[in-house]
């Protein structure tokens, strides 16, 4: 599972932590597809999207935002 998100875009910020930003509303269903699709039937997931006000609201401490992170102006994340 952990080959098939990273190639459809995904970043591993922990272990079983994955993270991905997308164009608005419309495409997280479709990502939702994609998750679904890897994910091997013994196993669970949760998808957790917050909006581009919510995600400025982050605090980061002792850390750099990473490149991704920095795309997210007026996009949201999808992060499970």
């Amino acid at each position: 599972m952990r080959k098939d998100l990273e190639d459809a875009g995904f970043t591993s910020i922990h272990r079983n932590l994955f993270s991905r930003v997308i164009g608005g509303r419309e495409s997280i269903g479709r990502n939702i597809k994609r998750i679904e699709a890897a994910l091997p039937e013994c196993c669970a997931a949760r998808v957790f999207t917050m909006t581009e006000r919510q995600y400025a609201d982050i605090q980061m401490i002792n850390d750099e935002k990473s490149e991704q992170e920095l795309l997210v102006d007026a996009r949201r994340q999808l992060v499970f």
